[in-house]
């Protein structure tokens, strides 16, 4: 089976976290995958909130250090007449697949994969590749012949040997269900939705942390009785996106007074 991983988040540096369906060549469900894709520094070590990486355009990594981390977690309600199951991809401009480990007989593989990709610096064409592009993730297996089937298969018609393997097809679409019961499935064909989504929500605090600054910043000048804050004291309150920048904004503004020549304000 397949999945698609759309890499958008990683162009505006935001961590995604989801649960996508494994899909067969007939489009056809046949299991789910949990994976993650979050921004790190070089060293790996994962970008949180108090990070602020988030940027407001993709444009703004053209030319930047960017890194990232891939991770495929486990895939859950496979058919489990496989052996030597494992996920392969490929990322950008790579001429060979990565492979996770390989599982055997099991419906509920835990590959718990991680792998880090580095960009020294990103060009536009990475920045495109990551704003619109996609990682497709192949599962892939050998088919497992259960000794006991084939003995007990002997003597019987296509149609009765058909009629006994609906049965362990059954199994797998009972495990199904109670996935889609229990948790939260997203079909790929929706993913994009839920990648823009994530995005929009990202942007929509960023701008609310923006406004909250600049009415602070006016109630603060209001107090100190400023009839003016000048361009750069400004900036540095919309550009503040953690307390500590916060802090220092208040800092500049109690600490520069605004300097009035001919009515022009500094």
């Amino acid at each position: 089976g397949t999945v698609q991983v759309f890499l958008q988040p990683i162009a505006y540096m935001v961590e995604m976290k989801e649960q996508l369906e494994v899909t067969d060549l007939k489009g056809n469900k046949i299991g789910i995958m949990n994976l993650e894709v979050a921004p790190c520094n070089k060293k790996g070590r994962e970008y949180t909130e108090t990070d602020d990486k988030f940027v407001d355009s993709p444009d703004e990594l053209v030319g930047k250090d960017v890194h990232f981390v891939f991770k495929i977690v486990n895939c859950r309600g496979l058919p489990n007449k496989y052996t030597d199951v494992h996920c392969k991809y490929r990322v950008y401009l790579d001429e060979t697949d990565v492979c996770t480990e390989k599982i055997s007989l099991t419906a509920n593989p835990d590959f718990n994969h991680k792998k880090q990709f580095s960009f020294n610096p990103a060009t536009r064409q990475l920045v495109d590749y990551l704003n619109n592009g996609s990682i497709m993730v192949q599962i892939v297996g050998k088919q497992y012949i259960r000794k006991s089937a084939v003995a007990s298969k002997k003597g019987m018609s296509t149609k009765e040997m058909l009629k006994s393997d609906r049965a362990v097809f059954a199994k797998t679409a009972n495990l199904m269900n109670g996935f889609q019961m229990n948790g939260r499935v997203v079909d790929p064909q929706k993913q994009s939705i839920v990648v823009e989504l994530l995005l929009m929500k990202k942007t929509q605090a960023r701008l609310q942390q923006r406004c909250d600054n600049m009415k602070k910043m006016l109630e603060k000048a209001e107090k100190l009785g400023r009839s003016g804050v000048s361009c750069t004291t400004i900036k540095s309150f919309f550009n503040a996106h953690t307390d500590e920048q916060f802090t220092n904004s208040m800092k500049q503004l109690e600490g520069n007074p605004t300097i009035h020549i001919r009515g022009a304000t500094i």
